[in-house]
């Protein structure tokens, strides 16, 4: 999985024009974030196909770059999310951004941009796995 940060400018329409640009190539966004810094915006996006938005977002002349996502099950009950979040820290690794990326039955798919995927990956939590 992967997340794209699409660089633009903080003006009305920038958001529209990056998801015209993913939804007129058939791509499903399964998570987004969007942020502004001063005149700077940021819009972060989880997709289910990172090669076709890659593509389309190189195509659209859109200025970006893309993390590997690490993802993970937790059940939900109080405490799962934090349990997680200090064991990260535990490990020295630090959490970029973070995102819901699907909500199941008992829990909630999570996914996590990290500055060590490898370390991450082989994190073992209980009541927390990964896919």
């Amino acid at each position: 999985m992967k997340e794209f940060i699409v660089s633009t400018s903080d003006r009305i329409g920038a958001v529209r024009d990056v998801f015209k640009a993913i939804a007129s190539t058939g791509i499903n966004i399964k998570a987004v974030s969007t942020d502004v810094c001063g005149k700077e915006g940021q819009i972060r996006v989880i997709t289910n196909d990172h090669d076709k938005t890659r593509e389309t977002l190189k195509k659209g002349g859109f200025k970006f770059a893309e993390n590997e996502v690490v993802t993970m099950r937790l059940e939900d009950k109080p405490g799962q999310l934090l349990k997680c979040i200090e064991d990260f820290a535990k490990d020295n690794i630090n959490i970029k951004s973070a995102y819901i990326v699907g909500k199941e039955r008992n829990g909630s798919m999570m996914g996590f941009v990290v500055d060590d995927v490898a370390k991450a990956k082989k994190l073992c939590y209980p009541g927390l796995t990964q896919p």
